[in-house]
């Protein structure tokens, strides 16, 4: 009922978010791009079926995102670990797929 729609609101955002994020990044806007990111992770986190497969995928999106950010950072460490992330929920559940193919051309750009 209206708990399961403001759940699915609260996912739909985070991703929104996620594009956002990627989108300001495009332009260097790395602040803005940060503070997206965040809200996103912390409305996926708020989420109660975190099992869920499209949590899970959502999760994706935002590590994905995320190793983004800190590519443009120079921060190999947090870039590799945010990939790998979104690799791993990735390969699990959309197995060989373009976006996991996305992950692990980014992979063997960090």
């Amino acid at each position: 009922g209206d708990l399961a729609r403001e759940q699915n609101k609260t996912q739909c955002r985070a991703e929104i978010l996620c594009w956002l994020a990627e989108t300001l990044l495009d332009i260097n806007e790395c602040s803005q791009a940060l503070a997206a990111l965040d809200e996103a992770r912390t409305g996926l986190e708020s989420l109660p079926n975190q099992e869920d497969d499209s949590v899970q995928l959502s999760y994706a999106r935002y590590h994905y995102v995320a190793g983004v950010y800190h590519s443009k950072q120079d921060n190999y460490k947090e870039n590799v670990f945010h990939l790998n992330e979104a690799h791993r929920i990735q390969e699990t559940i959309l197995k060989d797929h373009v976006m996991t193919a996305r992950t692990m051309n980014s992979l063997g750009h960090a």
